[in-house]
């Protein structure tokens, strides 16, 4: 886990395709926690989202997450 993380999920390697000189990793989500709701987020728009195309979550969209599926 990161040092002063906000949130964390715990997942199981699926599969993994190579897509040029990236992999990626196809995962499922078997737990998580929101560890600081109050914690100050990054977000895309301060990575370079500048058109505002990415959507925006927050820790009450991950409140109705069931992790304990099957």
């Amino acid at each position: 886990m990161l040092l002063d993380a906000l949130a964390y999920f715990e997942c199981l390697v699926v599969s993994d395709v190579e897509a040029g000189d990236h992999l990626l990793v196809l995962v499922r989500v078997t737990a998580g926690e929101v560890l600081a709701p109050d914690g100050e987020r990054l977000h895309y728009a301060s990575t370079g989202n500048l058109d505002r195309s990415a959507p925006h979550f927050t820790h009450k969209h991950f409140a109705s997450i069931d992790f304990n599926v099957a």
